[in-house]
């Protein structure tokens, strides 16, 4: 598999000569990476320093470039310099590689603006001496090449000039693996808290590896089902809209609850909702079958009108909106916010939030959220109303661990 998330752009190398390098491509994608590929057998290549060639049975990519930390936009090869290439991200970052000089880490960094807004596009001018990046608010920046580069007539030495690479589109027998399949996994409500009449054991169905993140259940959607059960004034008789639900735990206890009317979303993807509407109608089918919960494929930031059509009337818009993890998708940020300003209803709704900063030193861009919800253009309020410890998702990465182990409980409502 080239990636583990979707692939935000593809570029074949621009040179030809003597020394042609058609064959290099570059990859970038969400989760994270850019990595470099070679898509035919070597004519007159050169080869960088270091890189062992994979087996004539295996296809991997030649590097991989890890150094982002958010999901990569964009990548493209200088058009005047054979090793060098740069790459935008989604936590504003444009970064330039040179090849000659280190196949692990950039050449040099820039932070574009001082909004951090996302950068999706990179280009080179003509003579490779300028770059320009667009961001996800509108913005064009152009800004001189970094000159830092290792002078060179081709790449360095020895990166593709051995024939056990093949043709990269030739896939070996049995090479790709098969889609994940999917995973079940059984969450056992607090026995004083289930209703008569509803199951102690909720079966979900988690999709296979999902771009999206879709496939874990999340420590903050736990969480907010123990509050929900412990307490269910919060749900019972209300409207509940729940974005990027995934495993729909929330809108299930919801469901279970007694809300009015409950409606789970997520990306319109087929498989992704399927799997969602699987969980529904296994874990709640009298819900579904008298019309109280219902699955809406939804993209953040984008117009409501399917999901306000799923409500009974018209008198009055969702009276909860549930947000599990979601805000550390820091582009997506305004979207989220764009969508519970016009989902909520102005009365008496309420927001919660719930979340984990997953990665520490992004804490700051986690609480970006707030800071946008609370701008004239929203007016939302907000406090913390309190936390809770879980045990950290992602044991093995860095960082404070009590960070990673706590779960923030937020509320938000309009002013």
């Amino acid at each position: 598999m080239a990636h583990d998330g979707m692939i935000t752009s593809l570029h074949f190398h621009p040179l030809h000569g003597s020394v042609d390098f058609s064959d290099l491509f570059l990859t970038s994608s969400v989760d994270w990476t850019v990595k470099l590929w070679k898509a035919k057998s070597p004519l007159k290549t050169a080869s960088l320093a270091g890189v062992t060639p994979p087996s004539a049975s295996t296809v991997t990519p030649l590097c991989s470039f890890e150094e982002s930390d958010d999901y990569v936009y964009d990548a493209k090869w200088s058009p005047t310099h054979p090793a060098l290439f740069a790459c935008v991200d989604g936590s504003g970052m444009l970064d330039v590689y040179d090849l000659n000089s280190d196949l692990e880490e950039s050449r040099a960094t820039v932070v574009v603006g001082n909004t951090k807004s996302a950068l999706n596009k990179v280009a080179w001018d003509k003579a490779g001496t300028r770059t320009a990046v667009g961001s996800s608010d509108g913005t064009v920046c152009e800004m001189t090449a970094p000159d830092r580069t290792t002078v060179t007539s081709g790449l360095p030495d020895d990166l593709l000039e051995d024939e056990t690479f093949g043709n990269m589109f030739e896939e070996p027998e049995h090479f790709r693996p098969p889609t994940p399949e999917g995973t079940y996994e059984d969450y056992h409500r607090v026995r004083e808290h289930v209703s008569v009449g509803t199951p102690e054991v909720i079966n979900l169905h988690m999709i296979g590896r999902h771009s999206l993140w879709a496939h874990r259940i999340w420590n903050a959607g736990i969480v907010l089902a123990r509050h929900l059960d412990a307490d269910k004034s919060m749900i019972a008789g209300k409207r509940v809209l729940e974005l990027g639900c995934a495993a729909s735990l929330p809108s299930l206890i919801s469901a279970l609850g007694g809300a009015e009317k409950v409606v789970a979303t997520d990306y319109p993807d087929p498989h992704l909702l399927k799997s969602i509407r699987r969980n529904c109608s296994v874990n709640a089918p009298r819900a579904v079958e008298e019309g109280r919960l219902e699955v809406v494929g939804y993209q953040w930031g984008q117009d409501l009108v399917d999901v306000l059509a799923a409500l009974p009337d018209s008198t009055r818009k969702f009276d909860v909106i549930f947000m599990a993890d979601l805000i550390f998708n820091h582009t997506e940020q305004r979207n989220l916010v764009k969508s519970c300003k016009g989902a909520l209803e102005p009365k008496g709704g309420v927001v919660y939030v719930y979340f984990t900063s997953h990665v520490v030193k992004w804490q700051d861009r986690d609480m970006k959220f707030f800071e946008i919800a609370v701008e004239e253009e929203f007016n939302f309020a907000f406090e913390k109303i309190s936390e809770v410890k879980a045990s950290a998702m992602f044991p093995d990465d860095v960082g404070d661990l009590s960070v990673r182990e706590t779960v923030n409980c937020y509320k938000l409502w309009l002013k």
